[in-house]
Parts: structure tokens; sequence; C-alpha cells
């Protein structure tokens, strides 16, 4: 659905720098092809123990997997002006994703192939703003130069998890209430300025320096605290924090392209 206000009159007859103007939006419910085929069903296969033939696993499916449905909705904005020598696309996203379908990860001893089932886990949003500038600051009978800039902003949030419980993918995790693939690391403070010895943050936000000094040992009397004054327990995973903000996914790129041609040879 659009409306091309550069065709009414109260522009068209009245403001001459503008060539092009359009507001347009639009909405719909897609699914996801991205998924493996028959992956509602288990398959079996020959495999081999030893040297011993036979039929083994090779899919653990999930008899209640549903369509992924992924609700979009679209409003931007056309623009073009002295000639069309300058032009303005911007377009905001908002994307509802019901019934996100991912490999979500099994245990180990259960013996199921890659350790993960394709299920329904959850659901999720994503938003985000597109931004093209578009011009043309040379053109004439010899050369065309053209450029073209672009940005996109994203932002994303886990909205329900099956069950509430994460999803571990190695350091990441897909947790309700956070953006997908939150980092969940030991937060790593820094540098005492005065020792040069690695500070880390614990569980309960104290900070607990590591004393790798050849003086010292004890391994059990390298962890100290921040001033080196005291031994306290050594930081280990359990001490694992949520980096609330930080994900391994871009919040923003773009992208500058020049194409430049002369008397239409290059």
């Amino acid at each position: 659905m659009g409306w091309r206000l550069s065709e009414e009159t109260f522009i068209k007859d009245k403001v001459s720098w503008i060539d092009e103007l359009k507001i347009r939006a639009s909405y719909g419910i897609v699914g996801n092809s991205n998924v493996g085929s028959y992956a509602w069903r288990t398959l079996y296969g020959g495999g081999q123990y030893a040297d011993v033939n036979g039929i083994a696993m090779s899919q653990l499916g999930d008899p209640n997997l549903q369509w992924e449905k992924s609700k979009k909705m679209d409003i931007g904005i056309d623009a073009g002006f002295f000639r069309n020598r300058l032009g303005l696309t911007i377009d905001y996203f908002h994307n509802n994703v019901d019934d996100l379908v991912l490999d979500a990860p099994v245990l180990r001893t259960t013996g199921v192939p890659s350790s993960t089932v394709t299920r329904n886990i959850g659901a999720m949003w994503n938003k985000g703003l597109e931004v093209t500038l578009r011009g043309t600051p040379v053109s004439n009978k010899a050369i065309d130069w053209n450029v073209s800039a672009n940005f996109t902003f994203l932002k994303n949030k886990v909205t329900k998890l099956v069950d509430g419980t994460d999803i571990i993918s190695g350091s990441n995790r897909a947790s309700v209430g956070k953006a997908l693939g939150t980092w969940y690391l030991i937060d790593w403070v820094g540098v005492n300025p005065e020792t040069g010895y690695a500070m880390f943050r614990a569980k309960d936000g104290t900070i607990k320096m590591y004393n790798n000094s050849p003086g010292i040992s004890v391994a059990a009397n390298r962890w100290t605290t921040e001033d080196g004054s005291k031994v306290v327990p050594g930081v280990t995973a359990n001490d694992a924090n949520y980096l609330d903000g930080k994900t391994g996914y871009p919040t923003w790129y773009g992208g500058l392209d020049n194409n430049v041609t002369f008397k239409g040879f290059f």
C-alpha cells in the first residue's frame, strides 16, 4: 500500500524541487523455509558399530513441530529531489516471530545424533531502521558519478522460550527478556594498574585479582582481593554472568558505493 504524494497537486504544482515522494506500508505473515527435510519425523539409516552393520537413528523428530510464523510490518518513505540527483529511502521494520524454529540442544548421554532436535523453541521480535542516501555529484557528457550510502540499525529481544529454559550455544545464550545470543561469560574487569595482574568480577559482584607471581607456589593462593591483601576463593565457571546488551550480532552496519563512468565505457 502506498501514497505517491509527489503526484498530488499541493506538491506537484507548487514544490518544483521534489521529483518523487512516496509513503508506503506493508504487513504480512510468512514462514521459515530454512528448515531441514522431514524435521518433524524421527529417521533411521544404515550404520556401523565397530565391524557390525545395522540400523541407527539419524535424526530425532518432534511430532509437535509447527510452521514458524513471522508477522512483518514495514513503513517506508521514498524521495527524490533536484531532478532525482539526490535520493532518500527510509524503512522502519518490526518483525514478531512466533513458534521460532531452531535446533534445541539435547543431552549427549541420550545418544541423539548431533545432540539436537528441531523444535519450536519460543518467540522473539526484531526491529530496526534502514536508511539509504543516493546522490549524483557529477553528471555531464563525459562523466557520471553516482554515490550511495546505506545504514541499518537493529535490535531484538527473546520474549518466550519453552519452559523458560535458556538455549545454550557455547558462550552465547537465548534467554527471555534479553537479546538473542547474549554473551554468558566471566566478566573481565581489566588489569590492576599497580601490579598488571588480571582482575575478574565474581558472581556476587566482588572483584578478584589473579596473582601470577612466581613467588606463589600454591595455586589456590593466587586469587586475592583487588588490593592483594587477602586470599579468596578463585573465580570459576559458576561466576559467569549475562553481559546484557552484548552479543555476537551487530547492532548496526552500513556501506558506501561509488560508481563512475566515462563516456559510457567504464
